[in-house]
């Protein structure tokens, strides 16, 4: 498997078709990255660099996917800045499927790893900062509050509300052996989505 970054997007080589289908399937279910066949490519596993045609339209196309996401970011952002607000008084203490997890000690690959053994686990959504945990129940949740606070040190909570994606997923495309990962957050490091596409096998 061979990974290109190329500022907001990943463009990622498999062996061959299989083994890119499941990677796709595994992120798009189990995380909030936006995995996609990358246009245009055949079966071939070449190595090559982009040309400066094809690493713009892979920008372009992330950029336009991630759009609308990030403007949910700084909306999340300046609520959680100021603090509890009157509107969510009475949703912050109610359970629900979806954790709100900060003070994070580990990087984004081993929080995937981590939550997957949790009991009900369905997905967690990556941001700059924290991320949501989605579990298939508020009784799951519940139980995974009670394990992350008494196995690590990050501190979590039932988020206000349940945590939906706020973008459309694209079409996958048609099958062939690369993908093209978008929707990393602002401070993510490539190192950390290396480990993220090695994990998932």
């Amino acid at each position: 498997m061979d990974i290109y970054f190329f500022r907001e997007a990943c463009k990622v080589y498999f062996v061959d078709i299989p083994t890119a289908q499941h990677a796709l399937q595994h992120l798009n279910a189990t995380t909030n990255l936006i995995a996609t066949f990358f246009k245009g490519e055949g079966k071939s596993n070449s190595s090559d660099n982009l040309s400066s045609e094809n690493e713009t339209n892979l920008f372009r196309d992330s950029r336009d996917m991630i759009n609308e996401n990030s403007m949910l970011v700084r909306r999340n952002s300046s609520h959680l800045a100021a603090g509890p607000r009157k509107a969510f008084e009475g949703l912050k203490s109610t359970p629900k499927g979806t954790l709100h997890v900060s003070n994070i000690t580990k990087d984004r690959a081993d929080l995937l790893i981590l939550f997957q053994e949790y009991e009900g686990f369905v997905k967690v959504a990556y941001y700059p900062n924290w991320v949501f945990v989605c579990f298939d129940s508020p009784d799951s949740a519940g139980k995974a509050i009670e394990r992350i606070h008494s196995t690590t040190r990050m501190q979590a909570s039932f988020a206000q509300v349940e945590y939906t994606p706020s973008f459309v997923r694209p079409p996958v495309g048609v099958c062939n052996s690369v993908l093209h990962v978008c929707n990393f957050p602002s401070n993510a490091h490539n190192a950390e989505f290396t480990k993220v596409m090695i994990c998932i096998f």
